[in-house]
């Protein structure tokens, strides 16, 4: 169990500054550095950066599938309704990704 919340502890990590930051501008030492680990701790869970992101990426699509079926499955919304709640959640869901992300 250990083992799997380090990995989210990375994952979330690397989430924030790919996103603050930009994939390219992140390096592996800054994620070690703003988590206090050692290198050998995030290879133990992850072959590189890219594989990292990959991660995020699926974290991402898993979360936002997640709540956008709470959306759509919500018997006490109507079509409307639930078309506007959609419709805020993408542009809440994609707010925080920067420029440099991209």
């Amino acid at each position: 169990m250990a083992k799997e919340k380090m990995r989210e502890r990375i994952v979330e990590a690397a989430r924030r500054l790919f996103l603050e930051n930009g994939y390219n501008n992140v390096l592996v030492d800054d994620i070690v550095r703003d988590l206090g680990i050692s290198k050998k701790t995030i290879y133990n869970h992850f072959a590189g950066k890219s594989d990292m992101l990959k991660a995020c990426i699926d974290q991402f699509v898993a979360e936002y599938d997640r709540d956008a079926e709470a959306i759509i499955n919500d018997v006490d919304l109507s079509l409307r309704q639930k078309l506007a709640e959609y419709l805020r959640f993408v542009g809440v869901s994609f707010a925080n990704i920067s420029q440099e992300f991209l």
